[in-house]
């Protein structure tokens, strides 16, 4: 196994242009203000994302003999006479005890809650052959609790993002961006097979000799990695990888990512005269610590640039993503870009401008292909760009936005 520690460069040009960041206000925590008991709720934002599949399991124990199920699995529920023999008290128990794993200190759990999950069961999807849980020993009801007990913390889990994103979405403000930001690397820990990379781990060589020198010239380019150096970003280099066989920590990029960062650097060197007079940076913006918004239990768009110009900063969120899986209609992220232009109102500082963009990697005629939509234009006007089909003018168009 090969493994090494890349350096981060840090651009520090930023130290002096008071970045503006949304953070939460000091003494607005959810778990130090506010208390919510455990409860069933037909809430969509909950209930969506409390999924499993036990296909895997279910293969080991020859229950299924291939992965056919890929394509379309089968969604159980259990039925009464299922339930009817878990031990409502073991469920309490384990719950109290993931509680106090998590740190859900706020959350009360009791067992009239627990009875409530085990008469519903439209807060969960269990992905599962038909026959995973048939009856043949005492052993089996013990794989239907383990399964229960799993969707219970799944519900859980999803319960305290949902009710901790409400409450502090109200308490936002902006703060400057400081050096010990959640969002900057201090380094990379790169780790793969020493077999079949000779020539990648050489060129992680070279880069890391490279970086040590804060030589900046030197790009990994291979189809399945790359690092990118770029020049507004405000850390280097940006990584991808493809194969899942290599590892990278703490962050890297998927490929409509790294492609838009390319995109972007691409763009504002073709057009240097014409932002002359304006500053721009980059940050990727990491999921769960960095700045996330209540859109669909949590929302994490995967970049944060400034444009500054003219005494006001432009503070723009962009997110590259497929869209296959996405309810265009109803999904809260689409319609974020409407979401910020109320916190920006909320805030009230006429000096500083909030955006959001989606950059789709799918492209739009494969969009209408899935989902009912009407026109391209409907959904740019929703600041949805995309990036392969409108490669030539999709960051154009979104400057146009910004600065309009």
């Amino acid at each position: 196994m090969f493994e090494t520690e890349l350096p981060v460069l840090k651009d520090d040009r930023y130290k002096n242009k008071k970045l503006k960041v949304l953070r939460l206000k000091e003494g607005k925590r959810y778990k130090d203000n506010k208390i919510d008991d455990l409860k069933y709720l037909k809430n969509e934002a909950i209930s969506k994302k409390v999924t499993i599949n036990l296909y895997a399991k279910a293969q080991v124990i020859g229950v299924v003999a291939s992965d056919d199920y890929a394509t379309k699995a089968n969604i159980y529920k259990f039925d009464k006479k299922e339930l009817g023999f878990i031990d409502a008290d073991s469920l309490f128990l384990e719950l109290l005890k993931y509680k106090s794993e998590k740190s859900y200190r706020n959350i009360n759990i009791s067992k009239e809650s627990i009875e409530e999950f085990l008469e519903n069961s439209d807060w969960y999807t269990l992905e599962a052959p038909s026959d995973y849980f048939i009856i043949t020993s005492f052993r089996d009801f013990k794989k239907i609790e383990e399964a229960f007990l799993i969707l219970l913390r799944k519900y859980l889990d999803e319960f305290y993002k949902y009710h901790k994103n409400s409450y502090e979405k109200d308490f936002m403000e902006y703060q400057e961006l400081q050096d010990d930001d959640a969002n900057f690397v201090d380094k990379y820990h790169i780790s793969c097979e020493v077999e079949g990379n000779d020539d990648l781990i050489e060129k992680i060589k070279s880069l890391k000799s490279n970086l040590d020198k804060k030589n900046t010239h030197y790009n990994i380019e291979l189809g399945y990695f790359k690092s990118f150096i770029s020049s507004k970003h405000l850390y280097n280099p940006l990584l991808f990888k493809k194969q899942k066989n290599i590892k990278i920590s703490p962050i890297e990029l998927n490929k409509g990512e790294i492609e838009f960062v390319q995109d972007l650097e691409k763009y504002l060197g073709e057009n240097e005269d014409r932002y002359r007079d304006s500053e721009i940076f980059l940050l990727r913006n990491k999921s769960k610590v960095g700045i996330g918004f209540f859109e669909d239990g949590g929302f994490y768009p995967d970049f944060i640039m400034w444009i500054l110009k003219d005494d006001k900063q432009y503070i723009t969120f962009i997110d590259p993503k497929g869209l296959k899986h996405v309810d265009l209609n109803k999904s809260k992220k689409i319609h974020f870009y409407k979401s910020i232009k109320e916190k920006e109102k909320l805030i009230g500082d006429k000096n500083s401008i909030l955006n959001s963009f989606i950059v789709s990697n799918t492209a739009y005629d494969e969009l209408v292909n899935i989902q009912k939509y009407k026109t391209k234009e409907e959904l740019e006007n929703k600041n949805v760009l995309f990036q392969e089909e409108d490669k030539k003018s999709y960051i154009s168009n979104m400057f146009n936005k910004i600065l309009s």
